[in-house]
């Protein structure tokens, strides 16, 4: 079942920091995908840039 709307990411934060980010959309890019059985929510559709920004932010923090 496909949500409408925006594609949300969601944080743990312990002692101040965030240590975990999620998404329960997904943080996969299906659009390149064919076959997927799985597929079909609100995938986010630029993860590549997502998962940089999400892995930069943790490195400068």
């Amino acid at each position: 079942k496909k949500s409408s709307g925006s594609a949300v990411l969601e944080g743990l934060e312990i002692d101040g920091r965030i240590v975990m980010i999620y998404s329960p959309e997904g943080l996969n890019d299906t659009s390149n995908v064919q076959g997927c059985c799985c597929c079909g929510g609100n995938e986010v559709k630029n993860s590549q840039e997502v998962n940089v920004n999400v892995i930069t932010y943790s490195l400068t923090h």
